[in-house]
């Protein structure tokens, strides 16, 4: 399917190569054979081939408390940019060494471009470190409207994803939020290092 062009399209099976990560590619002597256009009902793509009406229903949102390996195993995508990313290495250290007992609780949204892009960078931290004092859990939630009154996301306040919280000695000590997500890595250490475990 091409969204800017509304057409969608046809190839052999037989051209198309499963990736370690889970994602698809071409081989380079596939064709592509035009089919027609599709339209939305709704949120689904919908279109005609062969003379029967076919529709598109996406995945379901992950939600509630998961685990990294969760993540990577339904979204292909999080497993591409995962390994795709290079973590700064004197970050990693620092996280490596940290000795109090850590818990990161990361918002996301399975269905959120900004996660896509973001979240796998975490989860790539997550299998960096390997500490056993830091704990990494994801929290999914719906798609708006519904994931802004999941009740855990009004109690600990959030107000985009995604949100990293990050507790230290069992307080929350800071939030990876924004451009943090760049390096979240980085972001995470000056929490863990630069925090008494004082805060709110």
């Amino acid at each position: 399917m091409t969204p800017r062009a509304g057409s969608v399209e046809t190839v052999n099976l037989m051209k198309i190569s499963k990736q370690k990560d889970g994602s698809v590619d071409l081989f380079a002597d596939a064709v592509l054979s035009p089919i027609g256009a599709f339209q939305l009902e709704g949120e689904n793509p919908t279109f005609t081939y062969q003379g029967k009406k076919v529709s598109l229903t996406p995945k379901p949102a992950l939600r509630g408390l998961r685990k990294g390996s969760d993540l990577l195993a339904s979204i292909p995508e999080y497993v591409h940019n995962s390994q795709g990313y290079k973590p700064n290495a004197a970050a990693i250290a620092a996280l490596k060494a940290a000795r109090k007992p850590v818990t990161v609780h990361v918002v996301f949204g399975s269905w959120c471009p900004h996660c896509r892009q973001h979240v796998p960078l975490m989860l790539r931290v997550e299998n960096e470190v390997k500490n056993p004092n830091i704990k990494f859990e994801y929290y999914g939630i719906d798609s708006p409207p519904d994931g802004w009154k999941d009740p855990e996301v009004k109690r600990l306040g959030v107000k985009g994803i995604p949100t990293a919280i990050v507790y230290v000695n069992g307080v929350q000590a800071g939030r990876i939020e924004g451009e943090a997500w760049n390096t979240p890595e980085v972001a995470l250490s000056k929490v863990i290092n630069g925090s008494t475990g004082k805060g709110k």
